[in-house]
């Protein structure tokens, strides 16, 4: 499907949350955009957040990684044996040169329908997989690894009784309990902001 054929889709299924005026912007960022390599912050100040947005949505992005991201998080952890769990399309991991791990959630029928169910319509299950992202889940990631650092964005702990959570998230109190653990994000949501860890 086209960029534009896209957009024109994403718009004619969220009229209240696209702004008619950001989408030739994000047209543009698009076509300027390669998801799975970080970019300079000056090149991200180039667009506004809502054209980031939008762009996001389409290419089933959660996390924007810059040079300068990059660049903090390898001075962090050094060299040390490392992984990036839930990664989506891994381009923070890639450009750390550490082990990018995922369990392909969004490949997964039951995602979607537990999203409806659980009325987060405006997540979007769009992640096109590139084929260095290592198909596992974290936890098993973690054993099998043994890292110093657990790093990851977004991720959504597992569901238990008695917190809030979703059914295809890592148990995270390992990474925090026996690693370092850098998670990147936060939302207005209680599925990110409400985590045990």
């Amino acid at each position: 499907m086209s960029l534009k054929r896209k957009i024109s889709h994403l718009h004619k299924n969220n009229q209240s949350q696209v702004d008619n005026a950001y989408l030739p912007e994000a047209l543009i960022l698009m076509k300027q955009w390669n998801k799975c390599k970080p970019v300079p912050l000056e090149f991200y100040q180039m667009f506004s957040k809502d054209a980031w947005s939008i762009a996001c949505n389409l290419e089933g992005v959660y996390q924007i990684i810059t040079h300068e991201l990059v660049d903090f998080i390898a001075h962090l952890i050094k060299g040390k044996n490392s992984i990036e769990i839930c990664c989506g399309v891994g381009t923070l991991g890639r450009a750390l040169n550490i082990p990018i791990i995922d369990r392909k959630v969004h490949e997964d029928p039951r995602a979607s329908d537990y999203y409806q169910l659980h009325e987060m319509a405006g997540v979007k299950c769009n992640i096109a997989y590139p084929p260095d992202v290592i198909n596992m889940t974290a936890n098993a990631a973690f054993k099998e690894y043994q890292p110093d650092w657990v790093i990851g964005c977004w991720v959504t702990q597992k569901l238990v009784a008695g917190r809030i959570g979703m059914m295809f998230g890592p148990t995270e109190e390992p990474f925090v309990e026996k690693a370092n653990y850098i998670h990147i994000g936060t939302s207005h949501l209680d599925i990110h902001t409400k985590k045990t860890c």
